[in-house]
């Protein structure tokens, strides 16, 4: 099997790499910022932008009056509404990773990118076949992409390095037992020499 990556036909997708998720005291922002993704991430984008493979930012995003969200009952007590609002400065891609004006920007509401989206209209408009997915939270907004992205028929690559935001056992659990059911698991380095010109 030709494990090479077709620049023309990847899509690279960064999932709410946004303020919020790093600046505040929530535990969650924390473990981001120890991850070392946001690190990773920017020299892969480096790399993929150069190859020519399509950018894709995800934005967890809110009405700022939060009239689109619910909080529903989980086992923990109720679900978050913890969205940051659109167009706020929590809502903004951190800048070790900002967007540049070739890329594309979709807004989510939902954990699943393609939920409530034009994402998927965008990637097959651009013929997109391989989706390479990093970003936080490995198993919100990541595994919830990458499920609905392989029920879609893209072929998905998981950066296994390249997400986070979860404590280690969570983490470890979905690259080895999750992930492998839905996608091909590879750190950033590794999905980088994929790519060909």
């Amino acid at each position: 099997m030709d494990t090479a990556l077709d620049p023309r036909r990847t899509a690279l997708l960064v999932i709410d790499m946004q303020r919020n998720a790093f600046e505040s005291d929530d535990p969650r922002a924390r473990l981001v910022r120890e991850s070392g993704i946001a690190e990773r991430l920017a020299e892969l984008l480096s790399k993929a932008r150069a190859a020519g493979v399509l950018i894709v930012y995800v934005y967890a995003t809110s009405a700022p009056d939060g009239s689109d969200q619910v909080a529903l009952p989980i086992q923990g007590g109720m679900s978050g509404r913890g969205r940051p609002a659109e167009g706020s400065r929590d809502w903004e891609v951190i800048d070790q990773l900002r967007p540049e004006p070739s890329d594309y920007r979709v807004i989510k509401r939902r954990r699943n990118a393609f939920l409530g989206t034009d994402l998927d209209l965008l990637l097959r408009a651009r013929g997109i076949t391989t989706l390479i997915v990093g970003g936080q939270r490995t198993t919100i907004g990541v595994e919830g992409t990458v499920r609905d992205g392989f029920d879609r028929d893209y072929a998905c690559i998981v950066l296994s390095d390249g997400c986070g935001g979860v404590p280690a056992d969570e983490q470890e659990w979905a690259m080895q037992r999750v992930f492998p059911g839905i996608a091909r698991v590879m750190t950033c380095a590794e999905a980088a020499a994929l790519l060909r010109k």
